[in-house]
Formats: C-alpha cells, sequence, structure tokens
C-alpha cells in the first residue's frame, strides 16, 4: 500500500494515512486487554534490579543478540526496498509483468506484498515443526533457509528475479515472524522457575528497547554506504559502486546478519538446555 500511495498522492499523505490505520490498528488491538489488579501494598522492585537480573540470565543475553540481528533484516530491508527497485532492478516507469503492465510503486507493492502472502502457508509448516524440535532451532534453520533468497536479492537486475528472489525468502520470512515471541516466552519462563516470579514487562521491555538499535545500525550503515560510494538522489542513474552498495545493502548484508543469528541461536538453544538441567 506504501509504495502505492506514495505516488499517487505524495510521500507525506502516504504517512498519514499509514499512521492513522496504524494508530487505528493498535486502538482495537487494545479494546480486549485487561491489566490484573495489583496490590498497592505489594513492594515493587527497582528497575536497577530487574535490569541486572535480566541481563544476568544467559538465555536472555543470547536472544537478544538473535534479536537484534532478526530486526535488522526486517528494517534494512524495508529502508533499502525502494531504492534496490529503482537502482539495482532499474524499475523507474512502468514494467510489463506476469500480472500486465504495472507502475514503479505497484512492482515494488507487488514484490513486497506477495512475499507476505507466500509466508502464510509456511507459518503452518513451521507451527508443526517448532514443538519437535524445539523454538530456537526451529529460528536457526529459518535464518538458514533464508540465505539464499537473501543472495538471490543482491544478484537480482530486473523485476522477475527480484521477485523470484524475494519469494524464496518467504519460507524463512515465516520462520522469523513466528519464532521470537515464543523463543521469549521460553526465556521468560527459565526466568520463573529459577526466580520468584513471573517478569514478563521486564524482559519484552528490554528486547523492545535492545531491537530498536536495529534502526541505528540500518541508518549509520546506509547513510556511510551511500556516502561513500557518491550516491546522488538527483541522479537518474547512480555510479556502479552506489549501486553495489545497495545490493549489499539489500542482499549480502542482510544474509550476514541472519548467519551471525545461526550463532546466536545455536547458543540460545544450548543456554535453554542448560538452564532446564539445573532447574
Amino acid at each position: 500500500l506504501a509504495p502505492i500511495l506514495s505516488e499517487q498522492v505524495g510521500w507525506w499523505q502516504m504517512g498519514l494515512v499509514i499512521g492513522l490505520i496504524t494508530a487505528a490498528g493498535y486502538i482495537v488491538s487494545t479494546l480486549g486487554v485487561h491489566e490484573t489488579p495489583v496490590d498497592p501494598s505489594t513492594p515493587k522492585p527497582r528497575i536497577t534490579d530487574g535490569f541486572r537480573d535480566a541481563f544476568a540470565l544467559p538465555p536472555f543475553r543470547w536472544y537478544l543478540w538473535a534479536n537484534l540481528s532478526k530486526e535488522y533484516v526486517f528494517v534494512v530491508l524495508a529502508a533499502t526496498l525502494p531504492l534496490w527497485r529503482r537502482y539495482a532492478l532499474g524499475i523507474e516507469g512502468e514494467v510489463d509483468t506476469f500480472l500486465g503492465t504495472l507502475g514503479p510503486g505497484e512492482a515494488e507493492a507487488v514484490i513486497l506484498g506477495m512475499t507476505f502472502v507466500l509466508a502464510v502457508p509456511f507459518l503452518w509448516m513451521w507451527k508443526r515443526v517448532t514443538p519437535r524440535i524445539g523454538v530456537a532451532r526451529a529460528w536457526l534453520y529459518a535464518s538458514i533457509v533464508m540465505l539464499p533468497g537473501l543472495a538471490l536479492l543482491a544478484l537480482a537486475d530486473d523485476f522477475m528475479s527480484g521477485a523470484i528472489a524475494a519469494w524464496v525468502v518467504a519460507p524463512g520470512l515465516a520462520g522469523y515472524m513466528m519464532s521470537p515471541i515464543i523463543a521469549l516466552s521460553e526465556v521468560i519462563d527459565v526466568d520463573a522457575v529459577t526466580g520468584e516470579e513471573r517478569r514478563e514487562g521486564l524482559f519484552f521491555g528490554i528486547n523492545g528497547a535492545v531491537g530498536k538499535l536495529a534502526f541505528t545500525v540500518q541508518g549509520v550503515l546506509l547513510g556511510v554506504l551511500l556516502s561513500v560510494t557518491d550516491y546522488d538522489a538527483a541522479l537518474d542513474a547512480q555510479p556502479e559502486a552506489a549501486v553495489d552498495a545497495i545490493r549489499f545493502l539489500m542482499g549480502w548484508s542482510p544474509a550476514l546478519a541472519a548467519l551471525a543469528a545461526v550463532w546466536f541461536l545455536y547458543r540460545l538453544d544450548r543456554s535453554l538446555e542448560e538452564s532446564r538441567s539445573v532447574s
């Protein structure tokens, strides 16, 4: 929706529409949420103690690294997609596709939208596999499954090759969509067994804050690479070095993040097993 709206009504109007839709979604999602009343006399732990306990838990430390890698994959793909479509795939005007003639925004939307549509059936697959092998291992395998598609994204040079590359990412993307929240729940379970109470808010809060570092990493990397390769937004054709930088950002850098996640998730899997054996 965003690529199409940005072309038809403008960037700030697109941002307004997407913002309103997002806000409405958040409001609706909270309608059925009810908090458990808290006794005012209950002692409130210090936030510094909570941070200390959370970071002292080995499974949580490995989870944070794995989730940060996952977040980077998502944010760098979203940030680089318009540049990749225009300069790597060469789609600056209408393009003939198997769906007919599409505008540049429509072509981008088809590539992105179909990727998520194709990921939906694989959610069922990961749902069946995860209980058998464990969530950390399932997430690890999803990282590996994404690698061929990410490599193809870096090599694609037209609409069809770009679409195929994005769609090859779909099976691993489904695992990335499902596994992190389950893995965090298992980490919280470990803490609840070793501690005195469940502290979901503590772990979700820290994870949310740390995950935002992915936006910083992506922004700095994109800015530095485009600057040193002489990218100029006013040019219709970019220097070859700038196009290579865009390909790196779209394909190779998320592939490196997924490879890093493989190691972090291996350590998370081992750490969860060790924590369960101790408890």
